[in-house]
Order: C-alpha cells, then structure tokens, then sequence
C-alpha cells in the first residue's frame, strides 16, 4: 500500500455527509461502526465511522465511559488511526 497524505484529514471538518456509508463492520449497545469512503476523495482508503447513539448513553450511564473512551483514542499513536 503506498503512502497516503493524511493532511487533508487533520485540515477539514468533516460531517456525515462528507462520506459515503458503505456498510456496518459491528453494532454494539450505543451504535454502529460503519465502513466509509470520503466523498470528495474517493482514493484514499476506506475508514471506520463509529456512530453513536447519544440517549443510549444518557439513559444507561455510560457518558463517562466514553469520554474515556475518545481521550485514549486522541493519545494513541498508530499507523492505522487517525488521530482525533
């Protein structure tokens, strides 16, 4: 695979509209993840989308979880994730 300029990532606010939902990879208590393309950049790799359904959370308690949840996500340092 070669080497794919992220930069266009970190630059850009994105919504869900700035990508096309190919199909569901796994659904969970909260939501789904979703396999997606970005539309203005049909080239570069497919990505994972988790989507997250927000009164699921509120009504089972689980707010704090996943704040925790996205500050682990925002210090990990790999190849396979963009970071937040």
């Amino acid at each position: 695979m070669s080497n794919i300029d992220i930069s266009y990532l970190k630059s850009t606010n994105f919504t869900v509209d700035s990508f096309d939902i190919q199909h569901t990879i796994g659904v969970g208590t909260f939501g789904r993840v979703r396999l997606v393309k970005l539309k203005s950049h049909p080239n570069y790799p497919s990505m994972a989308m988790k989507v997250l359904k927000k009164s699921a959370m509120v009504k089972l308690g689980q707010i704090e979880h996943t704040k925790n949840e996205k500050q682990i996500l925002e210090k990990v340092h790999h190849p396979f994730i963009i970071k937040l």
